[in-house]
């Protein structure tokens, strides 16, 4: 029997009426399948909801972190000859030579004379090999670094006992410890409070102060604040190292951009004939994007599976609810209701049962985002855009799930429905 739907009027929310307490009516009479197909919805939309927030709050942390050191530091590594055109190219280290003069590419004073810089230091790591000190190594795997006084202003470090290094030092023999090198000094019995001896590199330096813990995470400059050791580019001097590579960190002015000056000193360093390589916290921070963009994208498609999954199950429930409900279907097909009221009635019983899986999702992700942030200590954050996509796909399986079988019920014949029933 063939029939025509679709009357047009104000009969349209009298129907989109019924059609809703009919779909409540359904779901009523299925809560144990409906239950279960719900769960699908609701595990796949909590793991994307939760993963794309994680990826926020990695995001938001890494900011924060440029943001404390400051986005306008520039890292740059000048060099000559061969071996050194990459980043953490294997130096071909020489046999130390005692007291070897520093012999710069570039001169501090010629970074400072930059009009786009506000502070400079050195930033260049000494090459020595350690030297017992109490019976006790003196930290041989610590890196010691030498710098200016300027390079706690350019970093926004801390100092939690003692001092940082001063202009005044000269020459004196004066070194900052990092918060993990105080740490594991202490825990090897090793005397860190201000103006104790600590022996290193053949020499015995005296302790001018320790660092406040800065945090393990990557920063412009390629060193591990709380991990290494610092001294005075002048008491470097004076201790063997290797110099054909130097590094420098500086603080450009609040109004200039850190990549279009890298991309300047870069251009104007290599038509001298130097090799050059600037890191700017706008490259670090686009390559951390970049990555957890990749890492969440992976994740969601994985997590994606269990929607699919959860789709498949409220197809299934309502192939299963049009047989069983046969009569229904041919009851109300008899005493007048269209095609069309019945599509909808199957229609929306597969959209809020997905829809109400959708809303739970997200709630249940949010704890989840909300959970992870609290035990990594990263800070939550609520993203909206998730939570507009989870809503969004809820609605897209509701209507795929629900065409089918809205399709195939509005299909069937009224006497065959009862006579089947």
């Amino acid at each position: 029997m063939a029939r025509r739907g679709g009357r047009c009027g104000p009969a349209v929310v009298q129907r989109w009426r019924s059609a809703g307490l009919f779909a409540l009516q359904g779901l009523g009479t299925a809560r144990e399948r409906a239950s279960l197909a719900l769960l699908g919805i609701v595990v796949g939309v909590a793991a994307v909801v939760a993963l794309i927030s994680i990826g926020k709050s990695v995001e938001r942390q890494a900011l924060a972190e440029f943001d404390a050191m400051g986005t306008q530091v520039v890292h740059v590594r000048v060099w000559q000859g061969p071996g050194f055109e990459h980043l953490g190219a294997p130096v071909a280290r020489a046999p130390p030579k005692p007291h070897v003069p520093l012999r710069p590419l570039l001169a501090l004073h010629d970074v400072l004379a930059l009009p786009e810089v506000e502070l400079g230091s050195e930033l260049m790591p000494v090459l020595c090999e350690p030297a017992a000190a109490g019976g006790r190594q003196g930290g041989s795997a610590t890196p010691v670094v030498a710098v200016r006084p300027d390079m706690q202003h350019i970093l926004g470090v801390k100092v939690a006992r003692g001092r940082f290094l001063h202009d005044l030092d000269k020459k004196a023999l004066w070194v900052v410890l990092g918060h993990e090198v105080d740490r594991q000094l202490q825990a090897a019995g090793v005397a860190t409070q201000p103006g104790a001896a600590l022996s290193f590199c053949g020499t015995t330096f005296h302790v001018a102060g320790v660092l406040s813990a800065a945090g393990n995470s990557e920063t412009t400059v390629p060193v591990r604040i709380d991990a290494s050791i610092f001294v005075s580019v002048s008491a470097a001097a004076r201790l063997p190292q290797f110099d054909r590579e130097q590094s420098f960190a500086m603080r450009v002015r609040p109004d200039v951009s850190p990549p279009a000056f890298a991309r300047t000193l870069e251009d104007r360093l290599r038509q001298e004939g130097r090799q050059v390589q600037t890191t700017t916290s706008q490259k670090i921070i686009e390559l951390r994007r970049r990555q957890a963009a990749t890492y969440t994208r992976f994740l969601t498609a994985l997590s994606s599976i269990s929607l699919f999954v959860g789709g498949l199950g409220i197809l299934n429930i309502m192939l299963v609810a049009v047989v069983e409900r046969r009569r229904e279907i041919g009851i109300r097909l008899a005493v007048g209701a269209e095609d069309t009221d019945i599509v909808l009635q199957f229609l929306m019983e597969s959209t809020l049962l997905s829809m109400a899986g959708g809303a739970l999702g997200i709630v249940v992700g949010l704890l989840a985002a909300a959970g992870a942030a609290w035990l990594t200590q990263l800070p939550f954050v609520l993203s909206a855009g998730s939570i507009a996509s989870a809503l969004a796909i809820s609605l897209v399986i509701g209507v795929s799930a629900g065409v089918y079988p809205a399709l195939r019920a509005s299909r069937e014949d009224p006497v065959d429905a009862l006579q089947g029933a």
